[in-house]
């Protein structure tokens, strides 16, 4: 008995020992002093006074970088974006896009093996319509935002 005990003792550590080293985070956040840049960093647009309503289409590159120098790229990194307007919903004012279909804001992928993820925006233009607000990027302690506007004249 007191050998099974043993071997418990000893196996238990080094299972959880692997567990814990082993078994990783397939897509982790950034860690801390990472980076995040997206480009453009503003997005402004003026409709005029057209009445007709229509979408349009913008894209953000969003990049990961492991400092602030910008010397080393982050591949696999999970990232968040969100948008205060951003809905799946037909007709509201920003649309994300992933993989060719509407998502929910927020909105959490991963940056590809060059350490950038490209967002799709569609957003509402024209009809007096006329909104601003920012679109956030959040990975571990990195953040930034881009401001996205669309005004009328």
């Amino acid at each position: 008995m007191r050998q099974i005990f043993k071997k418990t003792y000893i196996l238990l550590p080094l299972s959880l020992f692997f567990l814990i080293n082993c078994g990783g985070a397939k897509n982790p956040a950034a860690p801390s002093g990472a980076v995040i840049t997206i480009n453009p960093s503003s997005f402004e647009l003026t409709t005029g006074s057209t009445l007709s309503v229509t979408y349009r289409t913008a894209y953000f590159t969003i990049t990961v970088y492991q400092d602030s120098e910008k010397t080393k790229l982050m591949d696999n990194i999970k990232i968040t974006i969100d948008h205060v307007f951003a809905s799946p919903a037909e007709r509201y004012y920003i649309q994300f896009y992933h993989d060719g279909e509407r998502v929910e804001s927020p909105l959490t992928v991963t940056t590809d093996n060059y350490g950038t993820y490209v967002l799709r925006v569609d957003f509402l233009s024209g009809g007096g319509a006329a909104y601003k607000g920012d679109i956030n990027v959040r990975s571990g302690s990195a953040f930034i935002n881009a401001t996205f506007e669309v005004k009328t004249d």
